[in-house]
């Protein structure tokens, strides 16, 4: 009985341990309200205005040319024409139906994601994207708690 008793424990820990953090969908990934991961680099321009500079990069993963383009507290990554990752480190842009922005107190997304926000580790929050082989990655000083860049990336 005892070793019955043991091994459910044991079992319902790993349950527990294992149990996957908060997600999110990847039609909720818009910035200042706009749908812009996966669609045409010309939503970036139709949408933000001209880019500060656009940067060749090669992708190590894809084995394929990339671009960065990038705008004052934003970059955004581009791949056959479509846009694949971005991060934003100004306040000028939010993320997401939920109005996450830059300089936000990272206590703030504790309801929207609280099994990722008490999994945070070392200043970065991470949340799966539902669907795709991508994550949400919100970096946050971690003594004034203030979150300092929120990007989509690939693992």
């Amino acid at each position: 009985m005892k070793k019955i008793i043991l091994t459910s424990l044991i079992f319902s820990t790993l349950i527990c341990a294992c149990k996957a953090q908060n997600s999110i969908n990847s039609s909720d990934l818009t910035v200042n309200d706009v749908q812009i991961l996966f669609q045409d680099v010309s939503k970036l321009s139709s949408n933000f205005g001209q880019p500060q500079r656009v940067l060749n990069d090669y992708s190590e993963m894809d084995e394929k040319s990339s671009l960065i383009y990038e705008y004052s507290g934003a970059e955004f990554y581009v791949m056959d024409n479509k846009i694949v990752s971005y991060k934003l480190n100004d306040k000028q842009f939010s993320f997401s139906r939920f109005q996450i922005k830059v300089g936000d107190k990272i206590d703030d997304i504790r309801n929207l994601f609280p099994d990722s926000y008490h999994k945070k580790n070392e200043g970065s929050i991470v949340i799966q994207i539902l669907n795709n082989d991508l994550f949400l990655g919100i970096d946050y000083h971690e003594t004034t708690k203030k979150i300092l860049s929120i990007g989509i990336y690939s693992y």
